[in-house]
């Protein structure tokens, strides 16, 4: 009986022992948590930038002065001026004095530098020092207080000669001489001229052959110096 206490009592001990000591826990399995990583953000696209143009500024072109010509000095090859006496006409680098006018009938006397020069009506221009006068118009023709005058250079053509009196041109290896130039009491202009001994007679605008030439009256300047503008080719 002892005996059986003895052991009740061990096994009283044990399990109060066994009540006392706390329950293991299991301890929970950590969960391995894996981050993904984020996808990178991508840049927010830029605009491109458009390169600004530059509209080029029109150069300032300057106009240039207009130089101021002396008042007697011609523009052109042609120069229209009305003169007095007294009055000085520069053409060409080449000033004339005009120091007389004078009428008598339909004819206009002018001296230039003493040297007379006779115009005859506004259709008749005579030359002098291959320079061409001619009356512009007839205002103040016939009182000769003023005269309004055309000038210009003498400008022959192909095949053209002027040719005075007496003078003579080689064309083609014949000698032409010319004879008088003149005008008869109907108005008639003509002129004679010689080739090879033999004397033509031509009026104006007319053609005659001559020897191995074809000979053209174009103009005539009888009022001066007897001479006149010809049309000379051969045939």
């Amino acid at each position: 009986m002892k005996k059986l206490l003895v052991i009740l009592f061990a096994l009283a001990v044990i399990l109060t022992a066994c009540a006392q000591k706390p329950a293991e826990t299991t301890a929970p399995v950590e969960t391995l948590v894996v981050e993904t990583p984020a996808a990178p953000e991508a840049p927010a696209a830029t605009p491109a930038e458009t390169p600004a143009v530059e509209t080029p500024v029109a150069p300032v072109v300057e106009e240039p002065e207009t130089p101021i010509a002396p008042a007697e000095t011609p523009k052109s090859d042609e120069l229209t001026v009305e003169v007095a006496i007294g009055d000085s006409i520069t053409y060409k680098d080449t000033t004339f004095l005009v120091d007389n006018i004078a009428n008598s009938g339909n004819e206009l006397y002018l001296n230039f530098n003493s040297y007379p020069l006779k115009l005859k009506g506004i259709n008749k221009p005579e030359i002098l020092n291959d320079v061409e006068y001619k009356l512009a118009s007839n205002a103040n023709y016939r009182n000769a207080h003023t005269v309004t005058l055309n000038v210009k250079p003498l400008k022959l053509e192909k095949d053209q000669y002027l040719i005075m009196k007496d003078k003579t041109v080689t064309v083609n290896n014949t000698v032409i001489t010319v004879g008088e130039v003149k005008v008869d009491t109907s108005g008639l202009e003509s002129a004679y001229f010689n080739v090879n001994d033999h004397t033509y007679w031509v009026k104006l605008k007319a053609t005659v052959d001559a020897d191995k030439l074809s000979v053209t009256l174009d103009r005539v300047f009888y009022q001066q110096r007897n001479y006149a503008i010809w049309t000379i080719v051969p045939k």
